[in-house]
């Protein structure tokens, strides 16, 4: 379910994106700080997600994950997600987009990580609850990292995630398409946005 919310209203905000305009346009210099921005976003975002499936590809459900990003925060996918898409959403040189994906994520997520916590909490027990009470649930502690010498990874599970990383940096050259198109009247503004 969890999915399908997220597709639909990334469909939304795409629709969203698609016809309205920025109120105020950047001149070179606050465009290129911007694409900067969105570009070091999306690639931590991008990063992160991969470090992430690294440890939990095919682990997810059989045991509990504490190491690499799992030991500086207990949900660091939703993380890695929010600052990815924090990015994609700087592109738009709105403040309204940014805005509501900060704020679908501060809505949404609470909720789902109480829901996946509680399966957890049903499948691990005690070993999660100590972790639980040790490690933060959303914004990572880098001092809390550790990570084994070795690691032992799923190549078909991992690789079937590498697609959910990537997308925030195609997500940018898709919305700067759309900016060119719009500059050359080939998308109409219908709304514009602060």
């Amino acid at each position: 379910m969890r999915i399908l919310f997220t597709r639909l209203y990334v469909a939304l905000l795409a629709g969203l994106i698609l016809f309205s305009s920025s109120h105020w346009q950047p001149g070179p210099s606050g465009a290129a700080a911007i694409l900067l921005a969105a570009l070091v976003l999306t690639s931590a975002a991008a990063v992160g997600r991969l470090w992430c499936s690294l440890y939990i590809a095919g682990y997810k459900k059989s045991c509990l994950v504490t190491d690499g990003p799992y030991a500086m925060c207990r949900n660091p996918l939703y993380f890695f997600s929010m600052i990815g898409a924090l990015g994609v959403a700087l592109m738009t040189h709105t403040l309204t987009i940014p805005l509501l994906v900060l704020l679908s994520f501060a809505i949404y997520y609470p909720n789902v990580i109480r829901a996946e916590e509680a399966d957890l909490t049903r499948i691990h027990g005690a070993p999660f609850e100590v972790y639980r009470g040790q490690t933060p649930a959303f914004f990572p502690r880098w001092s809390l990292l550790k990570e084994p010498d070795t690691y032992q990874v799923k190549p078909r599970v991992f690789r079937n995630h590498m697609g959910s990383a990537v997308w925030f940096i195609l997500a940018i050259g898709l919305i700067a398409l759309l900016q060119a198109a719009r500059a050359a009247g080939q998308i109409p503004a219908l709304i514009s946005l602060y």
